[in-house]
């Protein structure tokens, strides 16, 4: 939430883009986190698989685990859904999901564990499906974590094809003899900003030179043309 509301703050001369990565930050944050608490349970689950005297380790009430599980559910499955409508980065919001969801059913191993104890007593079956469940947070949280990286390298978005725009602005554009500097990149994953230089063909005025610039930008705004066109465009710049 706090991070939310930074990213809101408007931009600056210093920060011209504003502080919108201050998100994905965060959200780079919440997936290692999940990932280093992931790898954690796993061990402690490993070890206690190991021991020979399993039956020797203390654990709590079944019914208290079972009711402490159904409350963390509750709370958790409110959690997502305060957060899913919530305003902010989607990459950021993805990651907050994932860590009540994963959450969510943590309580639930506790509730299965507590159930299966009361029935069978086979209590390794509470660190069986914790081992389950951190391999399945690590698969989310790496695949969080590469798209993230992927914003902080300022690579372009997987669904824009800077040869496709390279090439329509150049077959819409007959004043346009060659493109240099092409950058694509991404703000956050909801934003994407866009620089190019552009040669003209001829000797145009200042004037011909703003229109044509005008031009290229309302065409890579526009809603037809390329398909290969980003959602949002946070900032175009033609040069």
């Amino acid at each position: 939430l706090f991070a939310s509301v930074l990213a809101r703050k408007p931009a600056s001369l210093r920060n011209s883009f504003g502080l919108v990565r201050i998100e994905v930050l965060a959200a780079l944050a919440t997936s290692v986190l999940l990932i280093v608490t992931s790898f954690i349970i796993l061990y402690n689950a490993g070890s206690r698989l190991l021991l020979t005297n399993y039956g020797s380790i203390p654990s709590p009430s079944s019914s208290d685990l079972t009711w402490f599980g159904f409350i963390g559910v509750i709370v958790n499955l409110i959690s997502v859904m305060i957060v899913a409508r919530a305003a902010g980065e989607a990459t950021l919001r993805r990651s907050n999901i994932v860590h009540f969801i994963f959450d969510a059913l943590g309580w639930m191993v506790a509730i299965l564990a507590g159930i299966v104890a009361l029935l069978i007593n086979f209590k390794p079956i509470d660190a069986i499906a914790s081992i389950i469940i951190s391999i399945l947070i690590i698969g989310a949280a790496i695949q969080i974590l590469t798209n993230v990286t992927k914003i902080l390298l300022d690579s372009a978005p997987n669904e824009v094809d800077p040869i496709a725009i390279r090439d329509g602005i150049v077959q819409h554009f007959t004043q346009v003899e060659e493109i240099h500097h092409l950058h694509i990149w991404s703000l956050n994953s909801a934003q994407t900003a866009l620089s190019v230089h552009v040669v003209i063909s001829g000797e145009p005025s200042l004037h011909v030179a703003q229109e044509l610039a005008i031009s290229i930008k309302e065409y890579l705004r526009a809603p037809l043309g390329l398909t290969t066109r980003p959602s949002k465009w946070n900032a175009i710049y033609v040069i």
